[in-house]
């Protein structure tokens, strides 16, 4: 079995490698701070890859999340599920964060359920697990752990990001 870093690098590769592709990053319904700084963390490294990416919110953010974002000043593009009946024909590939169970996804488990997609998660495996191409699941305190563990070695984080990802955490 692999160790914790070993897997991070992989996903590390795998982000790498997709970097050329239209990506949807998804999180969790009523996303918390640790969904949304996973997520916009995520996409902000693949924007400077120069891929094209979304983060999709089902049902938006939690009243946390909001003035997190809006205290920090981060500004990811946020979609919701009605916008991702669009976006989907464009995407070859999602990035599932901080969830592994379908049902909390809402109604973007639809799109997600048949395409390709990568699982990053800090919960127990759930049904997204036993599907996912890639996934990157670990017993830490947050799934922002997880992505600042990814990070680090191949980006520079800046301090709005590894602010918001420190909020993520905590």
């Amino acid at each position: 079995m692999k160790n914790l870093e070993e897997r991070v690098r992989e996903i590390r590769r795998v982000l790498n490698k997709i970097s050329s592709l239209n990506v949807g990053v998804v999180v969790h319904r009523n996303a918390d701070p640790d969904a949304i700084a996973s997520a916009s963390a995520i996409a902000a490294y693949l924007s400077d890859l120069k891929n094209y990416n979304y983060i999709v919110l089902p049902e938006g953010l939690n009243r946390v999340s909001k003035r997190v974002i809006q205290a920090i000043g981060v500004k990811p593009r946020l979609y919701n599920t009605s916008e991702l009946r669009v976006l989907h024909g464009i995407t070859d590939i999602y990035i599932v964060l901080d969830t592994s169970n379908p049902v909390q996804l809402g109604e973007a488990a639809r799109y997600i359920a048949n395409s390709e997609y990568v699982l990053i998660d800090h919960h127990e495996p759930g049904e997204l697990a036993t599907r996912a191409r890639y996934k990157l699941i670990a017993k830490t305190t947050s799934t922002s752990e997880l992505v600042y563990l990814i990070l680090k070695d191949c980006w520079h984080i800046s301090r709005e990001f590894a602010t918001l990802l420190l909020a993520g955490i905590l």
